[in-house]
């Protein structure tokens, strides 16, 4: 399955925050974050805080945790089985799930 969101939705915060936290937590994953690599699990949900005009996606990837902007003019989301790319004109994130 691949979904992709465009533009200021943020009605689409419930979606993600139910659909990411049941596909993602407690899953080894590679991420990287605007260039810089991760691995870990992921032991804690994954969060959703507004900071106006965006949303800031909270994700803890082993000892490491990251904030992701998400949900401003022309962020794209892709989501599959393993893979998820969030991606805004100043940012870019891919989660992997290592089976």
């Amino acid at each position: 399955m691949r979904l992709s969101i465009a533009s200021n939705k943020p009605q689409m915060i419930d979606f993600l925050d139910k659909y990411l936290n049941s596909h993602l937590l407690n899953q080894y994953v590679e991420a990287v974050v605007n260039g810089i690599k991760y691995e870990g699990n992921i032991s804690e949900n994954i969060t959703f805080t507004q900071k106006e005009p965006y949303y800031v996606m909270k994700i803890r990837i082993g000892e490491k945790v990251e904030e992701i902007p998400i949900l401003l003019d022309k962020t794209r989301i892709r989501i599959g089985k393993t893979l998820f790319y969030f991606e805004t004109e100043r940012h870019a994130t891919v989660v992997e799930i290592q089976q």
